[in-house]
């Protein structure tokens, strides 16, 4: 439509956002195996390096719109799931300094199939800004507020997600990379809720051991009450092969759980977690990956969870 192009995208398809930290996986209780969305996207390319992303999303924990190719009835979410996206991109140096800027409404509404699933309307409005300083310096700052009713209390919460990135520009491309990220932790003694909702970004962005860890105090990949501070390393050996890790320090910003077992009194912080990776790609057809994590549990659990 004159200097604008626009794609339309219809049926079961993968949305990533936003690094996919509120939009990546539309199946979170079958693990790493789908992350597909039942969705209509409509991707408009405006003139000056904009863009506007529209979607209407549409999740049955059991799918028979679109059905599954699988003799196994298991659910791959705990509620049916709806929602509309408005996504805003400009990449016309922003505000005059900015490299890129997003900003971004999700609506989402959920309807409790499962014991633990939700009954929701929820409204977050985000946005996100990115910078490169020199060839060396980048930053990423990201914040998102959300309102509605969850569970039949108010909901009023607050996210952000960042991270400040350092490369050597060397031989092996060796960046460092310093991050911090925080979800509201709910006060159980409110009438509001103040837990962060995940959305559909319920995927182990923090870690694969801790994933587990945290569906105790919620549900599998639901991080929330988090203050995050992590160091990562990244380096290139060949073209085939790379390395990274990291050290991350773990808080909760409320001791939701107190008297809980399993939870002390009055801890707030989480634990001590480290990750190292190795990926190797044989070909542009097989690729493999070895993990290693290692979690410390710190004074937000008691003594029969604090084995590391």
């Amino acid at each position: 439509v004159g200097d604008a192009k626009l794609t339309t995208t219809i049926g079961r398809q993968e949305i990533k956002k936003g690094g996919g930290w509120l939009i990546l996986d539309g199946t979170p209780l079958d693990g790493s195996r789908t992350l597909y969305f039942d969705a209509a996207r409509f991707q408009l390319e405006l003139p000056g390096k904009k863009s506007l992303d529209l979607m209407y999303i549409y999740q049955q924990p059991a799918t028979k719109w679109l059905p599954r190719i699988s003799s196994q009835q298991f659910l791959t979410s705990e509620q049916t799931e709806q929602g509309v996206v408005a996504w805003y991109t400009d990449k016309n140096k922003p505000l005059g300094y900015l490299d890129q800027a997003d900003l971004y409404f999700i609506y989402k509404q959920d309807e409790a199939v499962a014991a633990n699933g939700n009954n929701s309307d929820i409204y977050t409005f985000g946005a996100s800004g990115d910078k490169t300083f020199d060839k060396n310096w980048s930053l990423h700052l990201e914040v998102a507020g959300q309102f509605g009713k969850k569970n039949n209390r108010r909901l009023c919460a607050l996210g952000s997600n960042n991270r400040l990135t350092y490369r050597c520009n060397d031989a092996n491309n060796t960046k460092f990379h310093l991050e911090y990220a925080y979800r509201s932790g709910d006060n159980p003694n409110t009438r509001e809720n103040e837990g962060f909702d995940t959305l559909w970004g319920r995927f182990a962005h923090v870690s694969e051991v801790y994933l587990y860890t945290m569906a105790s105090e919620t549900r599998l990949g639901d991080f929330t009450n988090l203050h995050r501070v992590g160091l990562k390393w990244e380096t290139t050996c060949s073209p085939n092969l790379n390395f990274c890790g990291g050290y991350q320090l773990l808080f909760a910003p409320r001791n939701t759980f107190q008297g809980r077992t399993g939870f002390s009194n009055n801890g707030n912080f989480r634990g001590q977690l480290i990750q190292g990776r190795m990926n190797y790609k044989f070909n542009e057809h097989v690729s493999c990956h070895v993990m290693c994590e290692y979690f410390a549990p710190g004074n937000y659990y008691d003594n029969t969870r604090n084995d590391p």
